[in-house]
């Protein structure tokens, strides 16, 4: 979930946004809530109420702070990665049609254009910090730009 705040621009995830559910099967992540853009608002501040890594903000996502969430969270970089990298990937891929759905259902407003405008930005932003200090292939670094 972190990596789809990172994508959507929602600064305002903290720890009560996340929960378990119990019940007779075990312990289970409950469904996500409270889950909105704070960066379409001006107003807001653009720092993450949770932290990505050492990253504050977007302008601090970088490979490094992906390595430091990694070892945070004692998983392997490479996963923290791949995770990022899938997570950039979908939003990417589903974000103008739940846009344009949400349109249709509720009729167009500014804010939707604001909202794809951020996605774009911080789906690059994402899949740039995925990428070690050295120069990506040709063709991911067109997916970048």
């Amino acid at each position: 979930m972190t990596f789809v705040n990172v994508c959507i621009g929602n600064f305002d995830a903290h720890a009560k946004n996340f929960a378990l559910l119990y019940d007779d099967d075990g312990i289970k992540l409950a469904p996500f809530y409270d889950v909105v853009s704070s960066e379409v608002y001006d107003f807001l501040t653009p720092q993450y109420a949770l932290f990505v890594g050492s990253a504050r903000g977007p302008g601090d996502l970088t490979y490094e702070a992906l390595d430091k969430l990694a070892r945070m969270v004692n998983w392997k970089t490479s996963l923290i990665l791949q995770a990022a990298e899938q997570v950039a990937d979908q939003v990417a891929a589903q974000f103008s049609g739940v846009l344009t759905a949400t349109a249709v259902e509720a009729g167009h407003a500014e804010v939707l254009d604001r909202l794809a405008k951020v996605i774009e930005t911080r789906v690059r932003t994402l899949r740039r910090a995925t990428l070690p200090r050295i120069n990506p292939s040709p063709r991911r670094a067109a997916e970048l730009n």
